[in-house]
């Protein structure tokens, strides 16, 4: 079954410092700034805040908006030596301004996949500010938590304060608005972390999609054995090409060679062989009757029939 919430949030926690610490190559002498909402995603953060100051990072904890009180995961996070301050100490986010600067990471946990609504007031000058470091020379890397603040985790869609991120963690698996654009272009680079959720979508799930990975398809490929030869992974008959589409039929017969094909043979009309026999040279040339425009001849199918056996 699911693991109970505070044990996801501490899976959620220390799954972000982990990535942190790898972003960073290590934590010792590191600063990093941990912005910090109101919610779950606020309380993930704190934990990761813990974390990396137990490793040895200089960690800031700045609390954008107000936190519960009593926050079980704040005074944790005091005992090892996090330091936190806020809006409220800091109305006008000039020393907001100064830890970005002097930040080597700064990890967006403001708000999560429970608010989609737009961004206002202190939330969206603390996530402005992250988009304007990005001009800085020395700027910090920036994480976010599961997704950027202000990215609506089913639709993609993102408030135009949304910051660009260099990386992002997703927390169990990537949300769809993620994957889908305009969030997607947010994002950066997309890590999906283990918390303790177990595989598989819930029976009552209205999701529909299927993300490609690259595990996925290496699970869908045969094995290759390894007294193989071309003629093991059989032979590929692309019919493509004409005076001015010779681009297509390249481009298909070198698919074809990529995906695995053990062997390629690229039909196409006599007068477009020289040019396509001179970009590829894994794929077999079979010139077709040409009908002096750069087309294939009617006449080309009775050869292209008798020849069809050979192929799979």
């Amino acid at each position: 079954g699911v693991s109970s919430p505070d044990t996801l949030m501490e899976n959620a926690g220390l799954a972000v410092a982990e990535a942190a610490r790898t972003e960073m190559g290590g934590t010792a002498g590191k600063r990093v700034l941990v912005l910090v909402g109101p919610g779950n995603n606020g309380a993930d953060g704190l934990v990761a805040t813990r974390h990396l100051s137990r490793w040895g990072a200089n960690v800031t904890a700045y609390l954008v908006t107000g936190r519960p009180d009593p926050d079980p995961k704040m005074e944790p996070a005091r005992a090892y030596g996090v330091t936190v301050t806020g809006v409220d100490q800091d109305p006008e986010l000039a020393a907001l301004d100064g830890l970005i600067g002097r930040s080597h990471l700064v990890i967006d946990a403001i708000l999560g996949t429970g608010r989609s609504r737009p961004l206002t007031g202190a939330v969206q000058a603390a996530v402005s500010r992250l988009d304007a470091c990005r001009q800085s020379p020395r700027r910090p890397s920036l994480m976010a938590m599961d997704l950027p603040t202000g990215l609506n985790p089913d639709t993609g869609e993102v408030d135009p304060a949304c910051p660009s991120m260099d990386v992002t963690v997703a927390l169990g698996y990537p949300k769809v608005g993620l994957i889908g654009f305009p969030g997607a272009e947010k994002i950066g680079r997309l890590e999906v972390v283990g918390i303790g959720i177990p595989p598989g979508l819930p029976e009552e799930s209205e999701i529909d999609l299927e993300l490609m990975t690259p595990d996925w398809v290496g699970e869908c490929l045969p094995a290759r054995p390894l007294n193989s030869h071309k003629g093991t992974f059989g032979h590929v008959l692309v019919v493509a090409g004409s005076r001015n589409y010779v681009g297509a039929a390249s481009l298909a017969s070198q698919a074809a060679v990529r995906t695995g094909a053990g062997l390629t043979t690229l039909a196409s009309p006599s007068g477009v062989y020289p040019i396509a026999a001179s970009k590829l040279t894994e794929v077999i040339h079979f010139p077709l009757a040409d009908d002096g425009e750069g087309r294939f001849h009617p006449k080309a199918s009775h050869a292209l029939r008798n020849d069809l056996d050979r192929y799979n």
